[in-house]
């Protein structure tokens, strides 16, 4: 038997994220709130620490060439949405962005598994974003080193469409904790 074409599965997996920063007051986020919240549920990680572990090349290639503020970037990192342990749940993944529409290329597995997986290890899968992954990591040589990291609390809402289950808009209200960047990439600017 056939199985069934899912047209809200296959595009939650393939839609790109246009994303709006904007810095608000204290007042403007609680009057946003207080008019969002109606049309609003948590999603799956609303309440969360995100932590982001960023890898770079030896000469800081991603970095540098992110400062220049291209039409195009991309980087790679690990991510958390609470504070890791050895099971806790990681996404290693490649964000990329042109032209201000975010794509990101992720899979899933134990932060142990991430972190040996980052430092040179086997893949956990054999799948396209695991050999996205690969071929980044071949590119960029030497990208196996952490180079920054950041923590931050975020709490983040949806409003979903009423054709599937699809987030049509997403809020993220959070601000930046702790972060910390090598000294050596800082010292060769």
């Amino acid at each position: 038997m056939q199985k069934g074409f899912d047209l809200c599965e296959c595009l939650s997996r393939r839609i790109p994220t246009l994303r709006k920063k904007y810095l608000v007051t204290p007042e403007q986020y609680e009057y946003l709130s207080m008019v969002l919240e109606p049309r609003m549920v948590p999603d799956r990680f609303a309440q969360s620490t995100i932590g982001n572990i960023y890898y770079d090349t030896p000469d800081f290639r991603l970095i540098r060439r992110s400062l220049d503020r291209p039409a195009y970037k991309e980087k790679l990192r690990l991510r958390t949405y609470r504070t890791p342990h050895a099971g806790t749940e990681a996404f290693v993944e490649i964000k990329k962005k042109f032209d201000h529409v975010v794509y990101k290329r992720r899979i899933a597995m134990p932060y142990a598994q991430a972190v040996d997986y980052l430092a040179g290890g086997p893949a956990p899968e054999v799948s396209q974003i695991a050999h996205e992954i690969e071929w980044f990591r071949g590119f960029y040589e030497g990208c196996n080193r952490p180079c920054a990291s950041a923590m931050t609390v975020m709490q983040c809402l949806t409003v979903t469409s009423p054709l599937c289950a699809l987030p049509s808009i997403r809020t993220s209200a959070g601000a930046t904790r702790r972060s910390t960047w090598r000294a050596a990439w800082m010292g060769s600017r």
